[in-house]
């Protein structure tokens, strides 16, 4: 169960549901915002400004490369290595979760859901010298109504942490989604109030906070 309230909104709704939920006996587990980025304010220069600025240490040893809708066969199995993780590497508060398996089979299942339900998925990732998959993005635009896309999963692999790949994949696929649907006006997010890295990366982005979920579990 979910508490809901808007940033900025005169009367809040947090004690309401947070009230509400604890009478149920139920216990807060995870705290999370929604962020959005206003794609008609994002400037290429901006952009090249924080490149230069943040992740000119960037060298050789990574390629970073983007994709529509499907993984290339070669990168695939990186992805679904990737997305596994998501599971077990991102923040999830002291919520209750098992870990996921996924497979080659399983993230192609998943891309073809997608597609034949209308949405298509904007990829980016880094490739390092073996030519292993070690980050990962993507973002989730509805064909037929693509003004408001979403941000899925980032990561990126721990051995290959501290040379900033996530906020790289990020800026490839930004460029990417703005290059590919021109008709996307915001982009949305949401993170783990602990989720420090990632809330720093889409702060440097630009995002702004617009609502707030403090989400509760109950045991029986």
């Amino acid at each position: 169960m979910s508490a809901v309230w808007t940033v900025g909104s005169p009367v809040s709704e947090e004690s309401r549901g947070c009230a509400f939920s604890r009478a149920l006996g139920a216990r807060s587990v995870l705290s999370r915002l929604r962020r959005e980025l206003d794609l008609t304010m994002v400037d290429d220069k901006e952009l090249d400004t924080l490149v230069k600025a943040k992740i000119n240490e960037l060298d050789s040893d990574y390629e970073i490369v983007t994709w529509v809708d499907r993984a290339p066969d070669h990168l695939v199995e990186g992805v679904a290595q990737l997305v596994g993780r998501m599971s077990t590497d991102t923040p999830r508060g002291d919520r209750s979760w098992e870990s996921e398996v996924w497979d080659v089979s399983r993230w192609r299942e998943k891309e073809d859901h997608a597609f034949h339900s209308g949405r298509g998925r904007l990829a980016a990732g880094a490739v390092n010298r073996s030519g292993d998959l070690v980050a990962f993005t993507d973002i989730g635009v509805w064909k037929q109504v693509p003004g408001v896309a979403e941000q899925w999963n980032t990561i990126v692999e721990p051995h290959h942490r501290g040379h900033r790949l996530g906020l790289a994949v990020k800026i490839a696929n930004l460029r990417h989604l703005r290059r590919e649907v021109p008709g996307a006006l915001r982009l949305e997010t949401w993170n783990a109030n602990e989720n420090t890295r990632m809330i720093a990366i889409n702060e440097l982005l630009g995002f702004k906070i617009v609502e707030r979920v403090d989400e509760f579990q109950l045991t029986f």
